[in-house]
């Protein structure tokens, strides 16, 4: 059985700083989320 993983809880300054890396011109979502350890 493998261990669970504590949820990461994100502030609402994060949020937006990540979404807008996503938009910006050329940006990969995928690569964004794996920049900050999320899902894409």
């Amino acid at each position: 059985m493998s261990k669970r993983r504590k949820r990461r809880s994100w502030s609402d300054e994060e949020k937006r700083e990540i979404c807008a890396q996503a938009v910006l011109p050329g940006a990969s979502v995928a690569q964004v989320a794996r920049r900050y350890s999320a899902n894409a």
